[in-house]
């Protein structure tokens, strides 16, 4: 048992770099030596960074406990402006107001979304030129969804004007988003990079957000929207830079994880010809005068199911929230700046939720209770699908990435035969909430179909 006021115990590390090389090496196998050893609470050190662990498979009341806690107590905003910060800049965490979840509600999108989803074919277009070749399918989808989200988010003319460098800095980012460049404690060349790339990022931005409340004309879009709701709100939401902020920080949450979605979803459906097959033959069902509106994709329960199943191999990354002031959790306080929370591939590779839990195996969905998106329950207890958070800070941006996936993946699925020609020796599991990330090369190699076949 605990003692009183005890901290968690702490799995021994190295001297200066703590637990850092067994967390790199597998974070999921590493939490659960851990848990096996020292129980439902433990802290490790990443470098200077001590992160507490709380098991949601063993302990769900004390994960439960966690993620449900008041933001004033336990905060998420908090934790990743400390754990990232560094890389994308603090200022880009706020918390989403009520009123601006409008703008990512499935009203809103089913409203807006449809210039959005006619504009996939032309970014893919430019995107894979010609009949045929072969490309970086990591660096193919996040271009392509950065243009897609920039074109939701900024409309076709913000989108024409600067999704090309915007997707260029958004490369740099995320090149280096890695636990090593998150914790590592010092001023590298790479730091300096992301933050120029930032820096330009946030530049455009704002040159955006100034030229629109300038115009005049007749906008409907999301940019609109935002800088309509911040007007009326007075004080700082009325200053450039927080709108910007706000604008850039939805493409940054509509575009990391989607862009991982469209790779690895894409990428195992062609490595699965059966599961392919039956996608294609629901896309190939839809149609082919109606557009692909929020109600035809929620038809394409296939699709639905191979994006889920590639989320939930992938969808590891980490659930944390900082103490803002000391907390009991499990017998043990943690101290004010504790850093908690756990990995979602605790749940998401968890055999007694998922048989053969390392197995794609999109099927198995059918058997259980699922949604229009065909997941299992985002929010229940305990939790049984860890893709897009839970608690308090469940993602607002689920109904439009679910929206982008299927905007994007159906032309990529219908118009384009694909080959994967090379294979990432692995996909890394980042500490961070969100898909793992390939590491080595995913190429793919695409020849468009001459006929598309239709039901």
């Amino acid at each position: 048992m605990p003692q009183p006021d005890a901290p968690p115990p702490r799995t021994f590390g190295l001297p200066l770099v703590g637990n850092t090389l067994g967390i790199m090496r597998d974070p999921i196998e590493f939490q659960r030596r851990g848990h096996r050893r020292h129980g439902p609470v433990f802290s490790a050190r990443i470098f200077g960074t001590t992160l507490t662990f709380v098991d949601p498979v063993g302990a769900p009341e004390l994960f439960e406990q966690v993620i449900r806690t008041p933001t004033d107590q336990l905060s998420l905003v908090a934790a990743y402006k400390h754990l990232v910060g560094r890389i994308l800049g603090p200022e880009l965490f706020t918390e989403i107001d009520k009123p601006m979840r409008e703008g990512l509600s499935v009203k809103y999108i089913g409203r807006h979304v449809g210039p959005t989803v006619a504009f996939v074919p032309q970014v893919l277009a430019r995107r894979l030129p010609g009949d045929h070749g072969t490309i970086d399918g990591l660096r193919m989808a996040n271009d392509v969804v950065l243009h897609v989200v920039a074109h939701y988010v900024l409309g076709h003319g913000g989108a024409e004007r600067h999704a090309d460098e915007l997707a260029e800095a958004m490369h740099v980012l995320e090149s280096d988003f890695s636990i090593l460049g998150m914790m590592l404690p010092i001023e590298t060349a790479s730091a300096r990079r992301r933050r120029a790339a930032f820096d330009r990022m946030m530049a455009l931005i704002e040159h955006e957000v100034r030229a629109r409340r300038a115009d005049r004309g007749d906008h409907d879009d999301f940019l609109q929207f935002a800088i309509d709701h911040m007007a009326t709100s007075g004080g700082e939401q009325d200053d450039l830079r927080f709108l910007a902020l706000r604008v850039l920080g939805t493409i940054f949450g509509a575009h990391t994880n989607t862009a991982m979605s469209v790779a690895s979803t894409l990428s195992d459906l062609v490595e699965h010809p059966e599961a392919l097959a039956r996608v294609r033959a629901e896309i190939a069902a839809l149609p082919a005068d109606a557009p692909m509106d929020l109600a035809a994709m929620r038809t394409l329960v296939h699709l639905h199911r191979a994006i889920n199943e590639s989320m939930r191999l992938r969808s590891n990354g980490g659930l944390w929230r900082m103490a803002m002031c000391d907390i009991d959790l499990g017998g043990y306080r943690l101290l004010r700046g504790s850093v908690v929370g756990a990995s979602m591939g605790l749940v998401n590779l968890d055999p007694a939720r998922y048989h053969e839990s390392h197995a794609y195996r999109p099927a198995r969905f059918e058997a259980m209770t699922t949604d229009n998106y065909q997941s299992p329950p985002v929010g229940s207890t305990p939790l049984q699908f860890g893709a897009f958070g839970t608690g308090r800070n469940l993602c607002s941006g689920r109904p439009l990435a679910y929206a982008m996936l299927a905007a994007i993946l159906v032309p990529l699925l219908r118009d384009y035969e694909w080959e994967v020609v090379a294979r990432p020796r692995r996909w890394f599991t980042l500490l961070t909430g969100g898909l793992s990330r390939p590491l080595g090369d995913l190429t793919l190699r695409y020849r468009r179909r001459k006929s598309l076949p239709r039901a």
